[in-house]
């Protein structure tokens, strides 16, 4: 292993993997970023912004989609392969997101083996879990349960491929929906849970006062770019001293049982809108959930809810396919992260920067 190690990473542009490279060079990594041609230039962006040497952050011109990933020859023997190339656009073309995806993945677990890589690391996602009922432990993600969309599979898939061909030791992290960073809610696209933003917003007529039940959605876990950032790349390299914890997978969000009514109920708080709690039970459990999943859906009631959520700006597809009826399991990453003094911290800690970074994007949309 060398002294400052070398990391080949995949989608070090996108909003996650530009924050995974910062803080895999904190830690005194070099990395190599394959980059698409047409995403040069954001590299380029990035070291200038990071401040740091070019021959610490060395783009590779080449692509997910293409075999052998890259343009020219590549010599290097990575000590550490990041994997976060992804589509992760919910209205995607099912096909294009399989072949990225999961045929992207293929690929670069081909690249890793031609240039022995010492790692490779993997990013999925807690879509792997699909529609499975009871806890999605952090192991393999292979419990019977079917997918609600094509980027649920296409995670499941692209696991299964590095759990059964990789051919160096491996590390799967699971993030929960990734929002923006805890200081200021920096981000560059309201997709996921930003979706709830505009809904708060819009309750936010109703006096603070008034108690607004709603019905069991199931569950939404949430992790801070930048913590997610923190998590993968400190559990990443201490795979150079952690040789027992390989094929590991950690889950990355705050905790076990989130749900997409305690996300509302934090940004309803902060905005100073009504109070939001469950329309059933929490002992109503799986019931709940398919009570509030079947009201959804009748014509009437279904179609009143979409022409309500396009009103404010929420695709409706992205309400059904979003939540999960799982716990989620977070024990290998809170012993992982144990005196490292990283902390996924609760939605409702850093809300009030959270809202700021949506005003931004919005007014920068306007």
């Amino acid at each position: 292993m060398t002294a400052a190690p070398i990391c080949f990473v995949t989608g070090g542009t996108g909003f996650l993997g530009r924050h995974v490279i910062a803080e895999l060079l904190e830690r005194g990594a070099t990395v190599h970023a394959l980059v698409r041609p047409q995403s040069a230039r954001r590299l380029a962006k990035i070291a200038e912004q990071l401040g740091v040497d070019p021959d610490r952050l060395v783009p590779v011109a080449g692509d997910i989609e293409r075999e052998g990933l890259t343009i020219e020859p590549y010599e290097g023997r990575p000590d550490h392969l990041f994997h976060l190339a992804a589509i992760y656009d919910m209205d995607a073309d099912p096909d294009e997101m399989a072949e990225a995806n999961v045929e992207g993945t293929r690929r670069v677990l081909a690249f890793a083996e031609v240039h022995d890589a010492g790692t490779f690391h993997m990013v999925s996602s807690v879509a792997a879990a699909g529609d499975l009922e009871g806890t999605f432990p952090e192991t393999d993600p292979r419990h019977g349960q079917r997918f609600p969309h094509a980027y649920h599979r296409s995670k499941f898939d692209s696991e299964i491929l590095v759990r059964d061909h990789a051919a160096m030791p491996f590390r799967i992290y699971r993030p929960g929906a990734v929002v923006g960073t805890t200081d200021t809610g920096a981000t560059d696209k309201l997709d996921g849970v930003y979706a709830l933003f505009p809904l708060a917003a819009a309750l936010r007529a109703l006096p603070a006062y008034t108690i607004v039940p709603v019905p069991e959605m199931g569950r939404l876990p949430t992790v801070p770019v930048d913590r997610c950032a923190q998590a993968i790349a400190e559990i990443g390299l201490a795979a150079e001293t952690d040789e027992g914890a390989h094929g590991d997978t950690f889950g990355l969000y705050a905790t076990e049982d989130e749900r997409v009514h305690d996300v509302l109920a934090a940004l309803s708080a902060h905005v100073g809108g009504p109070k939001i709690v469950p329309a059933l039970p929490e002992a109503t459990g799986t019931a709940g959930f398919w009570v509030g999943q079947a009201l959804g859906r009748l014509p009437v009631i279904g179609g009143a809810r979409d022409r309500a959520l396009n009103a404010i700006g929420v695709p409706a597809g992205l309400v059904d396919a979003a939540p999960f009826r799982c716990r989620f399991e977070t024990t290998r990453t809170r012993a992982a992260l144990a005196g490292t003094g990283i902390v996924i911290p609760a939605f409702a800690d850093y809300v009030p920067a959270l809202w700021d970074g949506w005003k931004r994007v919005k007014r920068a949309q306007r």
